[in-house]
């Protein structure tokens, strides 16, 4: 596995996690356009928007939605073990965390720098490394 595979199954993993906030956030659109449609639907008179196709459409789509967060969670539990086992050919405790704190917890270089008290450039060849010594160790047949 060359180390451009390696880093992109990491920034996969951080993907899946912008698909399934961002999923997320249109569920919680609907739910909120829904709970302020469904009074005036409530009182609108029947054969007009009173024949709920509105609210049918919205559920509906809710449940599309739904069903995609959960597809995704899938995938993004699947592809948390596969880096999981990733991490695990290091030796380093302190490549491990950096790798974590970038690319699983999405943090910035300047929030990993002030968090593990290292010079952003330090911190940037430790990973560059450990991304490097994964690359060297993986095996090639490695999918997610």
């Amino acid at each position: 596995m060359t180390e451009t595979e390696v880093l992109e199954k990491f920034r996969r993993y951080r993907w899946l996690v912008r698909e399934i906030e961002h999923l997320a956030e249109e569920l919680e659109r609907i739910r909120s356009a829904r709970e302020r449609m469904t009074p005036i639907l409530s009182d609108a008179p029947k054969g007009s928007f009173g024949d709920g196709t509105m609210l049918e459409t919205g559920t509906e789509k809710m449940i599309q939605i739904e069903e995609r967060i959960a597809g995704q969670i899938i995938q993004l539990t699947k592809h948390r073990s596969a880096i999981e086992s990733l991490l695990s050919l290091l030796e380093s405790p302190k490549e491990r965390t950096l790798l974590r704190m970038k690319y699983i917890d999405g943090m910035t270089w300047e929030e990993i720098e002030k968090r593990e008290y290292l010079d952003e450039r330090w911190a940037r060849r430790i990973v560059g490394r450990a991304i490097h010594k994964i690359a060297l160790k993986s095996p090639p047949d490695l999918m997610i």
